[in-house]
């Protein structure tokens, strides 16, 4: 077995690969924290669109108690009845 001495620029090439591998492993964990943390914010904005949409049929459900089945025009402020 023969032990052989690498040159200088053969010792600088692989310490700019081994640099450029740090650098990149980096920036795939940076990545990967935003994208979880982005994931965790989407989770979030379902649960507040969930809890929206439960408000809103709620409150669909208290007009139509009230006022019968109709269409709200928006525009006029007032509920077209169906009967």
């Amino acid at each position: 077995m023969a032990r052989l001495k690498l040159n200088k620029e053969e010792i600088s090439t692989i310490e700019s690969l081994q640099q450029r591998n740090n650098d990149l492993l980096f920036q795939i964990g940076d990545v990967e924290a935003g994208l979880r943390n982005l994931t965790k914010r989407k989770t979030e904005l379902f649960e507040q669109w969930d809890e929206l949409m439960s408000d809103d049929k709620a409150f669909g459900d208290t007009i139509t108690e009230k006022y019968g089945k109709g269409t709200i025009d928006f525009q006029k402020n007032e509920i077209i009845t169906e009967d």
